[in-house]
């Protein structure tokens, strides 16, 4: 059933080559060639991912194993250029740098894991480059669509070469909104169910991968998003992204980055993102 997708991915999708890609950041250039490294082996992964469906033992450990892998080559990688850095990674948890204010590289080796291990062609590798309590570098890459959304503070964000900002108009008649998944509070409930009442010219929608639903926001694709109890590496690149594009973002992402667990975010067009503070309970940022 996946066969179709795989025989038509792009060439450098098969073998673990470099495309050409450049930008003024030099942290952007070195994240990117090795996710581009790591593309290959994780979109091969994903084309056998069917012959395990029904065997959930066996297909936990083979995503498991997958994320480990791109994990790997990220970390190896960042580590041999920027000695001394600190790491915090979804596999590998937390490593300290060389100084306690060391940067802290911020590593999510595949957002959407429950789309991947059930074969939902949308999941992306996030990292993020946080330093003095701020993201100021982050690189979302989509493998099967082929794009880079990235941005570094005082440059702007990108979707590869193409720059993006965000109007300072109103978006649409409309809005198009991501939501989290599953396994909410009552109260979340009560806030999602607040939202279909009081935004009922709304396109909801949730795809199951934070990093993309920011990145989307980024890009003007969608006009907002909320996030539940998201880990740090799930959204630490989106926020960076956002950011740069011009968008508002609320979290509560502060303090040492070893002692943060998690944090709920709302995201989006600014004229959006303050609609939605007068609904949700949410400590603008």
């Amino acid at each position: 059933m996946l066969d179709f997708l795989y025989n038509y991915l792009p060439d450098r999708f098969c073998v673990c080559t470099v495309r050409a890609f450049s930008t003024p950041s030099s942290f952007v250039n070195v994240v990117t060639r090795l996710m581009f490294k790591v593309s290959g082996s994780l979109l091969r992964d994903f084309s056998e991912v069917e012959k395990l469906q029904g065997a959930e033992k066996s297909l936990k450990k083979f995503v498991s194993d997958a994320e480990c892998r791109v994990e790997k080559v990220l970390y190896n990688g960042l580590k041999e250029s920027y000695p001394g850095y600190a790491f915090l990674m979804e596999e590998g948890g937390y490593i300290a740098g060389e100084e306690s204010n060391s940067p802290t590289w911020i590593i999510d080796p595949l957002d959407g894991s429950n789309n991947f291990s059930k074969g939902i062609p949308y999941f992306s590798i996030s990292v993020s480059l946080y330093e003095r309590q701020d993201f100021v570098m982050g690189v979302i890459y989509d493998p099967i669509r082929d794009e880079v959304f990235w941005a570094q503070k005082g440059v702007g964000a990108f979707l590869d070469q193409y720059k993006l900002r965000l109007s300072q108009k109103r978006p649409r008649n409309y809005i198009a909104m991501a939501l989290p998944g599953p396994r909410h509070t009552p109260d979340q409930c009560q806030h999602i169910l607040s939202l279909f009442h009081l935004l009922p010219d709304t396109l909801f929608r949730s795809f199951g991968s934070t990093a993309l639903h920011l990145a989307y926001v980024s890009a003007g694709r969608l006009d907002a998003s909320i996030e539940y109890s998201t880990r740090i590496w799930d959204s630490a690149a989106g926020i960076a992204i956002i950011r740069e594009a011009g968008g508002k973002v609320s979290h509560q992402f502060t303090g040492p980055l070893q002692a943060l667990k998690s944090s709920d975010i709302v995201a989006g067009h600014p004229e959006i993102y303050h609609t939605l503070c007068g609904i949700l309970p949410v400590r603008q940022s």
